[in-house]
């Protein structure tokens, strides 16, 4: 999943590797975020090798794109859903 846009722009070196971490939590296999001024900053003093970035092609075609309005977007918060359960002398931690 390939993630651009202002919002994603604007954050930070952290919140990016977060998102693209969540990847996997929707089925991914890797996250990207195409490198700017941000990662630059982040690689400085973090790396003497040299490096190139690599971008999506003008070309590219992708399976899905979909655009979201983030502006609309309420935060939320996950609930975990667990239950223990005492079955033949243990204790058994149950997620629903």
């Amino acid at each position: 999943m390939e993630f651009v846009g202002s919002t994603v722009e604007s954050l930070t070196m952290e919140e990016r590797m977060t998102l693209c971490n969540m990847v996997i939590e929707a089925g991914g296999k890797n996250g990207v975020v195409p490198a700017d001024e941000t990662t630059f900053k982040y690689l400085e003093g973090k790396t003497s090798v040299d490096y190139e970035p690599v971008y999506s092609d003008a070309q590219a075609r992708f399976f899905s794109d979909y655009r979201f309005d983030v502006s609309k977007l309420e935060p939320v918060v996950a609930k975990v859903c667990w239950r223990i359960i005492f079955c033949n002398r243990h204790l058994l931690l149950v997620f629903l």
